[in-house]
């Protein structure tokens, strides 16, 4: 039989396949991709047994009749194939627009692992061949059990009423957001073909092109066979085809991983991909030898791999996955055309490789024709990716379907994509605009709204992502006003963003509007992508939030704020502020930046903005920066002079209204910082006995305070074996109707004690509301904060370290000061603020002076092994450790052992005093100069009193009390109130009192623009 011939017999047989398929596709949008996949599966499943029927039929009725009904099993075996090829393409797209994700890896998994099966398939079929005596009637008979199991499972995942009637109300949505009735009008059928080709757009037909051509450069394997058979034993030829099918298995998906992080990724796969074929064609065609074989066998291994799921992919991300107007759901007879199209060029190209083939043998070397014409078409497919996308639309990201920018290629009018209705039943934290703002009750699998009013109304992205009028690209930022710069400037809080989000407290006005919330969003991805040099389509940010009642509608606007910028947006819901973090740099979750939604301690209606890089935290600088932008957004979006005018919702939606809800998916990251925190618990206490539950034996309690840490009892503690009996306020309620979640608030840290007395556990956790500062309790009963937790975890710290520097705040106690010393340690004293203390210790170790620790009296602590993240809940795990091991090695308990040697003031306040004047900064430095001064020049005779020598925070005064005793007094400016702050402490019985009225003297000695009568008040 000639080469002419074999290729026309694989045409036919690649002609019926794809004919089938074009019915298909056509049929799946009517009756759903999922039912015609389930029915294709069932047509395989049933197929199997016609080819182990072959020996009756042959027995029975002879070999003619043998060969019609082989034939027949063939045939039925490729329309079976060709029933559920274009439906289970739709279908992959349909879940990736409905997971969030680009198809390009989903496309490529399915390829390796199809490939996969084919290979281990066709193993236990020559395996189970021979072991039966070479029995092919039982082979095929086996064949059947992984064709039913797969029909199972598809059946299983697919097939429920439910989901079928979940499409039909989608698509019912989808016709009344184009403001259909629900009804397709009757069109002509040139009116048809007009609408499918409009909403296919140019970029569709670009790809068609590219993949034709690259199919056209695919002939059939058989091609390979003939050519290896000339230089090959028989036996070897199988190995030929495991080591194409092996190479594609294995690389398949990765190249799907890195082709979909952007169209310039997925272009240059392709292109990889082209020369690898040139490459394969060149070796079977030139290296006429059993290595030349291979050589070009994984070269296809490698083509495909790199390709083809790549390719369907690339077509598939212009094909409409939503309703067009006058025709309806057309994703799946996009697939037919597509489909149908590549097997005519399937077809063709066989039969032209065969005359090639032909020509070659005529004249002595073999059908090495048919490989110099597949380099021809791939040199062709590569031309035309290059040209279409420096050109045209295959490089621009607006043309796809599933990228950051809304896609031209929607149908005319507004187009709701059905992935964009989830069910309403899962977004508690992305409901909109209700009479009142909710908040959640069960932390953090279920998700639930209660009796809340708005808890039918889900996001503004979900809810807005319609693609009505976004051709435009998003508008460039303006010089914003004064007036506009000073509002969003009155937001920054040192590191942080913070505002009024709701109202409820008499006298306090919002100033944290979703408009706001929204401009920080674009804010924050124009500059981050600044600060990596990277597109804004090519970000990847996280967005998580705390319990507060104002937090989904933030997270709404900010999250449509990010992904109108381009940005794609992973949605995390309920988080830790330390979490956020981690999503930056833990493998596998690596994002370019993390935004948390918090306010930390502050009252309910308080709300606002931590934002990291894999850097860490932002500083100050970066936060103004932010904001700068900010305000050049509001300027942008609505024009100078217009913010009142607008609401605020309708300022946000304006915007969302042109947001793809493909690039802003939703993901639970908590179960991951969960498995983390547990690694690390596993391995520091390393029981010799159960090492997966290293916490047997000891009880834990943890008091959340209805803020986010109760995931730190029941995630990470309970299952490692503790006991977590009496933990209470676990469930996250943004009120806060228990106390307040604050690890320096005496209520709070009072509830734990006695929690710890009613219920006796080894130590109980304290946390805040966004759990990046901690506190314990110890077994006794005695509260463990401030100095004493610092004291606690320098001495942790020092076992690990020895000699260590420790990094504090500016109001740490004397006799701190010397039980670091005393521990071997050095203490460090610097400023007020968290992100002042972790500073100063990253600075110091670029000085090369080792800092392991920094920790403010507050509760947040940041370690250096911990990449100089403040995690409350990391800094619990220390002392969670160390109970545990000193427990394992016989020692003492932590507290008892350690804390018995800090020596703590006798007496000891702080008073906060109150700047009267606008200008509090500079009334602020004003008196703080004149405290200097006074103290240089004797504080009117009071004795012992010294100046500490190095100041880096007001001014700190050492008091010799007599006797060895020493107090101390503090005076600096609030960092971010109109407030000075005096901290006393003595070592003396009214010593304190004796402090304080000497300052009150200073005050009352000049006129002072601050009230000191809490000065005057201490008896």
């Amino acid at each position: 039989m000639s080469n002419q011939k074999i290729g026309n017999l694989q045409a036919i047989a690649q002609f019926l396949s794809n004919a089938s398929k074009s019915l298909s596709g056509t049929i799946a949008d009517i009756i759903s991709p999922a039912r015609m996949v389930i029915f294709g599966t069932l047509l395989t499943t049933l197929n199997k047994p016609m080819f182990a029927a072959s020996g009756y039929v042959f027995a029975t009725f002879g070999t003619t009749a043998t060969l019609y009904w082989i034939t027949a099993g063939k045939v039925f075996d490729r329309m079976s194939k060709g029933i559920r090829e274009a439906p289970s393409k739709a279908l992959i797209g349909d879940l990736s627009q409905q997971s969030g994700d680009s198809p390009t890896a989903a496309f490529s998994l399915r390829q390796a692992l199809g490939t996969f099966g084919a290979l281990v398939g066709s193993a236990i079929a020559g395996i189970a061949f021979n072991l039966s005596g070479r029995n092919y009637i039982l082979t095929f008979a086996l064949s059947a059990i992984p064709a039913a199991a797969a029909l199972l499972i598809t059946t299983a995942a697919f097939g429920n009423k439910s989901a079928t009637a979940e499409a039909k109300e989608k698509s019912k949505a989808v016709a009344v957001a184009e403001g259909e009735t629900g009804q397709n009008k009757k069109l002509s059928f040139l009116e048809k073909a007009k609408a499918l080709k409009g909403a296919v757009g140019p970029a569709y037909w670009e790809a068609l092109v590219v993949v034709c051509l690259l199919y056209f450069a695919r002939f059939d394997a058989s091609f390979i066979t003939l050519r290896a058979k000339t230089v090959m034993a028989k036996s070897q030829l199988p190995l030929l085809t495991s080591t194409m099918m092996l190479t594609t298995t294995l690389l398949a998906a990765p190249a799907g991983i890195r082709a979909k992080s952007s169209l310039k990724a997925r272009n240059n796969v392709l292109l990889l991909g082209f020369l690898a074929m040139i490459g394969a064609d060149l070796a079977f065609a030139l290296i006429g030898s059993v290595p030349g074989m291979f050589l070009g066998a994984t070269l296809v291994g490698v083509h495909m791999a790199l390709t083809h799921g790549v390719s369907l992919a690339m077509v598939s991300s212009y094909i409409p996955t939503t309703s067009v107007p006058g025709i309806g759901r057309i994703t799946g007879t996009c697939w037919s055309f597509t489909d149908f199209v590549f097997g005519i060029i399937l077809a063709y190209s066989n039969s032209v490789a065969g005359k090639f083939a032909d020509i070659t043998v005529q004249q002595g070397r073999g059908n090495i024709g048919c490989f110099f014409g597949g380099i021809g078409a791939t040199v062709l497919s590569g031309l035309a990716l290059i040209i279409f996308a420096k050109f045209f639309h295959l490089g621009k990201e607006d043309y796809v379907q599933s990228s950051g920018k809304p896609s031209k290629n929607s149908s005319p009018g507004a187009t709701l994509r059905y992935s964009a209705l989830s069910p309403l039943h899962n977004c508690y934290h992305r409901h909109l605009l209700g009479p009142r703002v909710c908040r959640p009750f069960v932390y953090p699998t279920e998700r639930r709204l209660g009796n809340r009013p708005a808890a039918g109304i889900c996001q503004f992205v979900r809810a807005a992502a319609m693609t009505a009028g976004t051709d435009a690209p998003a508008k460039a930022f303006a010089s914003p006003s004064n007036e506009t710069s000073n509002m969003y400037k009155k937001l920054q809080n040192g590191s942080d963003v913070r505002g009024i989000a709701i109202t409820g407290v008499e006298g306090e006005n919002v100033n944290l509007p979703p408009t706001a919330a929204f401009n920080i969003g674009c804010g924050f991805a124009e500059w981050l992508s600044k600060r990596l040099g990277k597109s804004v389509n090519d970000l990847k940010i996280s967005v998580g939030q705390d319990p507060r009642l104002s937090g989904p509608l933030l997270s709404s606007a900010i999250v449509a704020g990010l992904a109108s910028r381009g940005a794609q947006v992973v949605q995390f819901g309920l988080a830790t502020t330390p979490a956020m973090y981690m999503s930056c740099i833990l493998e596998g979750h690596v994002n370019d930046g993390a935004i948390m939604i918090t306010a930390s301690h502050l009252p309910f209606n308080r709300n606002g903005f931590k934002f990291f890089t894999k850097e860490g935290g932002l500083e100050k600088k970066d936060i103004t920066e932010v904001l700068q932008q900010a305000a050049a957004s509001a300027s942008a979006q609505m024009g100078e002079g217009q913010q009142q005018s607008y609401s605020d919702a309708a300022h946000v939606l304006q915007t969302a209204l042109r947001v793809d809800p493909g690039r802003v998916p939703e993901a639970n990251f908590m179960p991951v910082y969960s498995a983390h925190m547990q690694k690390l618990l596993k391995e520091g206490v390393n029981h010799p006995d159960h090492y997966d539950t290293p916490l047997k034996g000891f009880h834990f309690l943890v008091d959340a305070g209805n803020g986010g840490g109760g995931f730190f009892a029941t995630d990470v503690l309970a299952p490692l074996g503790a006991d977590i009996t009496g933990s209470q306020f676990l469930d996250p309620d943004g009120m806060f109707p228990n106390h307040i979640p604050n690890p320096e608030d005496k209520r709070a840290m009072q509830s734990a004690t006695e929690a710890v007395k009613r219920h006796s556990p080894d130590l109980a956790i304290v946390f805040d509301t966004d759990v990046d500062r901690s506190a314990v309790v110890a077994s006794d009963g005695e509260p463990i904060n401030s100095n004493r937790y610092i004291a606690l975890m320098a001495a942790v710290t020092l076992r690990k370290y020895p000699g260590t520097t420790i990094v504090t705040d500016s109001v740490t106690s004397n006799g701190l000061t010397q039980f670091i010393k005393d521990q071997g340690g050095k203490h460090f004293r610097y400023k007020r603020g968290y992100k002042n203390v972790i500073s100063k210790g990253i600075e110091l170790n670029d000085q090369g002076e080792e800092t392991n620790l920094m920790m403010e009296t507050s509760g947040h602590g940041a370690m250096k092994e911990n990449y100089f993240l403040d995690d409350g809940a990391y800094s619990a795990l220390q002392i969670i450790i160390e109970t545990a091991k000193q427990r394992v090695e016989g020692g003492k308990s932590i507290t008892a052992d350690l804390l018995g040697k800090l020596h703590e003031p006798l007496e000891a306040s702080e008073f906060r005093l109150k700047l009267q004047t606008e200008d509090f900064k500079s009334e602020g430095d004003h008196i703080l100069h004149g405290f200097h001064e006074w103290v240089k020049a004797g504080a009117d005779g009071a004795s012992g009193w010294a100046l500490e020598k190095e100041n880096f925070e007001g001014y700190r005064v050492n008091v010799d009390e007599g006797e060895g005793k020493q107090g101390w007094l503090l005076l600096r400016a609030s960092l971010h109130d109109p407030l000075l702050v005096l901290n006393v402490e003595s070592d003396t019985t009214g010593g304190m009192r004796g402090i304080v009225d000497k300052v009150s003297s200073f005050f009352g000695a000049s006129d002072y623009k601050v009230d000191s009568s809490q000065l005057e008040d201490l008896h």
